[in-house]
């Protein structure tokens, strides 16, 4: 099963899509593009992080009961609260996958 990243959640996400059809996550917080370790999961932004423009996460309408459960969800697996955060966006990073 695949997870929808809690960013897709968030009231802030910025859903254009690139004029080649791709799409690398922005948000209010990240105008340039959403950390990858942000969008990954790897960080939870519900606590201020630099760079992100005094922007966190929150919920959209109707999806607090469902964001809730995932950050509790990822606080049990000692996913970090803010911190140190590697600023590079979410798309931008060669994985070396052809």
């Amino acid at each position: 099963m695949i997870h929808e990243p809690l960013c897709e959640m968030c009231t802030h996400i910025d859903d254009t899509p690139a004029g080649d059809g791709t799409r690398i996550p922005t948000c209010e917080a990240f105008p340039g593009g959403i950390p990858a370790a942000i969008y990954g999961s790897e960080v939870l932004h519900i606590a201020p992080i630099d760079g992100d423009n005094g922007v966190i996460f929150e919920a959209e309408d109707g999806l607090q009961d469902q964001a809730s459960a995932k950050i509790e969800a990822l606080i049990t697996v000692q996913v970090p609260v803010g911190g140190d955060v590697d600023l590079t966006p979410w798309g931008s990073v060669d994985t070396g996958v052809v």
